[in-house]
């Protein structure tokens, strides 16, 4: 009788499916650290993203460029300083509406800043500017009303500095441990995880200093030409009237609205005649008046547009005057960040 044979069923031994389960333990330890590694990369990525964001939103972007034409766009354009904090870029009440804003200045030598309930108004349609809070700053980006850095941070996550000051900004995200500097130190030498830890918790920060948003106005001349067909003398301008000069105002969001004024210096335009009528501009003729430093006012300015205002001064009792018995007088600047303004030639007749 012939033996059986008995077939013996295929399978792993305990120990192939133990050296199966390290292979698999060994590739799923490496992708969770690569996906880990990956997440704080994101994360790290984000919150420099939302740091250029913020910037954008309050000063503009850096090349400000559209279609060949250049634009002024942001916070400080709009409201002439920087926010007195973040939660300012979100709002859309509290503060002045958008609507076009007539300028007003001071017929005295030395004010500065005038209330937009006081002083002259100026009475051209040119002096009216779109100025005040245009709203959310950073809409299409803010979800659930805030503005987190790329960890998700309680309280934003962002910690500004100096703003109160109003002069500079700094914005600093404390990354994925939300605490300031690196809590988890890395060894000597470090290996890779610890690096990568390290970067994780590092702050990025974001600054915005005077030269990103102020412009100097300290030699920034303006030249009047007289293009009609008559001098310009001390008689047009109403008999005690003379001296020319240009008034710069600077629209600032703070107390309901004021406007900071920036002269230039005065005068008579004898230099572009030449004759005996030596408060006359003849026609044709040139005149530059500049603007330079003073004590009350300083040299600088916000970026944005602002208004230009050609002023007569009173012989009599020293005080100045728009110009309107020249016709127009008024003129819109702007003022670009990083740049300094152009030298402007002004045409105008009687």
């Amino acid at each position: 009788m012939p033996a059986q044979v008995v077939a013996r069923k295929a399978g792993f031994t305990l120990v192939e499916l133990l050296v199966v389960v390290a292979i698999l333990s060994a590739v799923a330890l490496a992708s969770f650290g690569m996906v880990t590694e990956n997440r704080a990369r994101v994360r790290i990525d984000d919150t420099r993203n939302r740091l250029a964001i913020l910037r954008r939103a309050i000063v503009g972007p850096e090349s400000p460029v559209y279609g060949g034409e250049m634009r002024l766009a942001g916070y400080v354009a709009d409201n002439g300083r920087l926010p007195g904090s973040l939660a300012e870029l979100l709002s859309s009440t509290n503060h002045m509406p958008q609507g076009g804003v007539k300028a007003r200045f001071s017929g005295s030598d030395g004010v500065c800043t005038v209330p937009s309930t006081a002083g002259t108004e100026v009475d051209h349609v040119a002096a009216r500017v779109l100025k005040g809070h245009r709203g959310n700053y950073l809409a299409g980006v803010v979800h659930n009303g805030e503005f987190r850095d790329g960890w998700g941070n309680v309280g934003w996550g962002w910690d500004t500095t100096n703003v109160p000051t109003g002069v500079a900004l700094g914005i600093t995200s404390f990354g994925a441990d939300n605490a300031t500097g690196i809590t988890s130190v890395p060894g000597d030498p470090a290996t890779e995880a610890e690096v990568d830890i390290a970067e994780a918790e590092a702050d990025q920060t974001m600054s915005i200093g005077d030269a990103d948003w102020w412009v100097p106005l300290d030699g920034w001349s303006v030249t009047l030409r007289n293009a009609g067909d008559e001098d310009l003398g001390t008689v047009d301008f109403g008999g005690d009237l003379k001296g020319l000069g240009l008034a710069l105002l600077v629209f600032e969001n703070v107390n309901g609205g004021q406007w900071r004024q920036y002269r230039s210096d005065l005068n008579s335009c004898s230099s572009a005649n030449g004759g005996e009528d030596k408060d006359a501009l003849a026609s044709g003729g040139n005149c530059v008046l500049g603007f330079t430093s003073t004590a009350s006012c300083g040299s600088r300015v916000p970026l944005g547009r602002h208004v230009l205002v050609l002023t007569i001064k009173n012989a009599t009792d020293n005080t100045v005057l728009a110009g309107g018995a020249l016709g127009t007088t008024v003129k819109q600047v702007d003022f670009f960040p990083g740049a300094h303004p152009p030298n402007l030639v002004w045409a105008f007749k009687k």
